[in-house]
């Protein structure tokens, strides 16, 4: 079984891909974090059984998709929902409060030190210690960054003036780090230091901060994160199902990365149609989400987009049949 594509769900990945082949014990998974864009060449080119993807198939994707997939194409559906964490080291202080404005301002630069007075106004009654902040990132293009500067351009774009991308721009004072999964011991060793990553990466002693979404500052959990996916939408056409996430009535926390797969409807082998069926079924089962949930500290989409989903995977059949 070969999948390729985004960085985005590794860790969900490797949690499903553990659980799934000791179902399937012949059968073994084998998945390259090459980018959405590399995994979408490989399955319309036959080179792969899904790609894992930041964002559903477009039309263009389904009509490239035909050659390889049969006359349906491919098609995509949501699969899990990766939250990103701002964690920080500020020796032993913890229930920071932070927004977009202070966020975009710490990472274009004009926020330098922990006791700026945009950054104590939002802490009453929390000492900060006056030492110059180190924004850590990561050099590697990513949905992450995409969610994040995504995010700092929507609610913060007096502050934050340069566009959202997968590749951060150079902060002024930060340090720079080739690979998100090195991001946490960067922190752990930096006083001062402050970086977003997936949650699962956070390391056990390093708090994350609280984040102001609508009028609550909120912190990363699966309430929060699962209140988020109930305001979002679900959407169903013929090749897509998507998901989107909201900010409800009830504390919300909606800066994740909502991860999608794509599948052919049609498979050349029978026993390819059979691996992406059984593959797509578990990773959508309660089982599965409740796998990944758990070991990669994920949420999951909707039970309407899992429902939706799984109608989708279940159509899966040979080319000839």
């Amino acid at each position: 079984m070969i999948g390729i594509g985004s960085s985005g769900s590794q860790y969900a990945i490797a949690a499903w891909s553990e659980a799934w082949t000791k179902s399937n014990n012949a059968v073994s998974l084998q998945f390259s974090p090459d980018g959405a864009a590399t995994g979408k060449q490989a399955l319309h080119s036959g080179n792969a059984y899904f790609a894992a993807l930041d964002a559903p198939l477009d039309d263009t994707d389904i009509a490239d998709s035909k050659t390889i997939c049969g006359p349906q194409g491919a098609f995509s559906v949501p699969t899990t929902v990766v939250p990103l964490g701002i964690t920080y080291n500020l020796g032993g202080v913890t229930g920071l409060r932070l927004d977009a404005a202070v966020l975009a301002g710490i990472y274009s630069g004009t926020i330098r030190q922990w006791r700026d007075p945009l950054i104590t106004a939002r802490n009453p009654g929390l000492v900060l210690p006056d030492i110059d902040i180190v924004p850590i990132y990561s050099n590697q293009e990513s949905v992450f960054n995409t969610v994040f500067t995504g995010y700092l351009e929507r609610e913060a774009p007096q502050s934050w003036t340069s566009a959202t991308s997968s590749v951060l721009p150079a902060v002024a004072g930060g340090k720079a780090v080739d690979k998100f999964s090195t991001l946490a011991t960067e922190v752990d060793n930096q006083a001062g230091s402050i970086a977003f990553m997936d949650d699962s990466l956070i390391r056990t002693g390093l708090p994350t901060a609280l984040l102001k979404f609508g009028t609550a500052y909120v912190e990363p959990s699966k309430a929060s994160l699962q209140n988020a996916v109930s305001a979002g939408a679900t959407t169903v056409s013929a090749n897509v199902v998507t998901q989107t996430l909201g900010i409800g009535s009830e504390p919300s926390y909606p800066l994740a990365a909502v991860e999608y797969q794509a599948f052919c409807f049609d498979y050349p082998e029978p026993v390819l149609a059979k691996l992406a069926k059984s593959w797509g079924d578990f990773i959508l089962s309660s089982n599965g989400q409740d796998n990944s949930n758990t070991f990669a500290s994920t949420t999951s989409p909707s039970p309407e987009a899992l429902k939706s989903a799984l109608a989708l995977v279940n159509t899966i059949k040979t080319a000839s049949s």
